[in-house]
């Protein structure tokens, strides 16, 4: 979940920022690694307590 999350993302402000020039791939690489490097641990310190306020907000 985290790489699809981090790929869609990375791509769509890459080439809204950059258009499609011809290094697009190496920018979107380079972003896209970016953007993993701070969803995977956003994912594991982040979600579980996301997970216990929704489960008190939902009780």
């Amino acid at each position: 979940m985290a790489a699809i999350n981090a790929s869609i993302i990375s791509f769509t402000l890459t080439a809204y920022n950059a258009g499609f020039p011809p290094d697009f791939l190496s920018r979107w690489g380079i972003n896209f690694l970016i953007a993993f490097s701070i969803v995977v641990p956003s994912i594991l310190f982040l979600g579980p307590r996301v997970h216990k306020l929704i489960e008190r907000l939902l009780d």
